[in-house]
C-alpha cells in the first residue's frame, strides 16, 4: 500500500534526506512543510497517513504545531510521530511516538511503520 508521509522540519538537508529515506527506500510519497503553517496547509489539502514532525521547528514547538494538527478535521487518527535530538520531551496527547533524530535513512520507513503500528 502506498502511503503519504507529510515531513515537517525547517532543515531542507534533512528533509531531503528524509524524501530519499522515505519514496526511494520506503516506496511511499512524501510531503513536506517547513513552519507550522506550511504544515497545516499541507496536511488540509492532502490528509497525510503519518506525519513526522521536528521537536524545535524553526521558533516553533513542534508540541504546538501537533496540537493544530490535531485540531484539524479528519487529522484525529493519523499518527504524528516527534523527531527530536532531545532525550527529554515533555509527554504529550498530540503525539503517538518519538523517533531519534538523526535518523537512519534506512531504516526510517521501517521505524515509522512500527511507530504507526501499521502491518506489513
Amino acid at each position: 500500500m502506498t502511503r503519504t508521509i507529510l515531513v515537517i522540519d525547517d532543515e531542507p538537508d534533512l528533509r531531503a534526506i528524509a524524501r530519499v529515506a522515505i519514496e526511494v527506500i520506503g516506496g511511499w510519497s512524501m510531503l513536506e512543510a517547513a513552519s507550522g503553517d506550511e504544515a497545516v496547509a499541507a496536511a488540509r489539502a492532502s490528509r497525510p497517513d503519518a506525519v513526522l514532525l521536528d521537536h524545535l521547528l524553526g521558533g516553533e514547538d513542534g508540541l504546538d504545531v501537533a496540537a493544530r494538527l490535531r485540531a484539524e478535521e479528519g487529522l484525529g487518527s493519523v499518527p504524528i510521530l516527534m523527531l527530536s535530538a532531545s532525550l527529554s520531551i515533555p509527554a504529550s496527547e498530540h503525539v503517538d511516538g518519538f523517533l531519534a533524530k538523526p535518523f537512519n535513512p534506512r531504516t526510517l520507513a521501517d521505524e515509522v511503520a512500527a511507530a504507526a503500528g501499521w502491518t506489513s
